[in-house]
């Protein structure tokens, strides 16, 4: 089941917030933008098993004030994780969040984020394509810490590890580690 991009009002209003601030930042003094991409590793509980696959992130924001800002992100499966004859894989999450970051004096810059997702999961027992591919709403928290890589600051490596609660009685929510680059423009 795949949901349409007008069900979820949080990433749609997300967007359009997005936009809203690009157009305004060519009227105006411009807001910095960012964008970035990470390898992730994932830990996926389903009946007491733990599932490990990897996926890739882009991510585009705004600060919407300083050291506030408005996070997109889509996140693609690179491979999936097989157990007890069991194989699943996490093939997209696409999310949005509130982006609160640390100053720039303090150097190495920590940052919260915080927002909803739609994650979908997909588990396969062989043959019967049991429990098959769904699609949760979730939220979302994560922390991370950024540390510049040039002297103006604006090219970074970052490591952040991540949370998404599944809207439904799960085991445990999927935890996500990331190591990525990201760049202000």
């Amino acid at each position: 089941m795949i949901h349409s991009f007008s069900k979820h009002p949080l990433l749609r209003n997300a967007a359009m917030l997005m936009a809203l601030f690009a157009m305004l930042g060519t009227a105006s003094a411009a807001p910095r933008f960012y964008g970035g991409a990470s390898i992730n590793w994932t830990d996926i509980k389903l009946d007491k098993t733990h599932f490990n696959p990897t996926s890739g992130q882009l991510h585009v924001g705004g600060w919407l004030v300083t050291n506030i800002g408005l996070e997109l992100r889509l996140n693609s499966e690179f491979s999936d994780d097989s157990a007890h004859g069991v194989t699943t894989s996490l093939p997209r999450i696409v999310s949005a969040g509130l982006r609160f970051q640390s100053p720039e004096e303090w150097g190495l810059k920590a940052y919260l984020l915080f927002g909803g997702a739609i994650v979908t999961l997909d588990s396969d027992a062989g043959d019967s394509g049991f429990p098959g591919r769904e699609d949760f709403d979730a939220g979302l928290a994560s922390v991370g810490f950024l540390a510049p890589l040039t002297a103006d600051r604006r090219f970074a490596v970052f490591l952040e590890a991540s949370r998404y609660f599944l809207s439904r009685d799960n085991d445990a929510p999927l935890t996500l580690g990331a190591l990525g680059v990201q760049y202000e423009f």
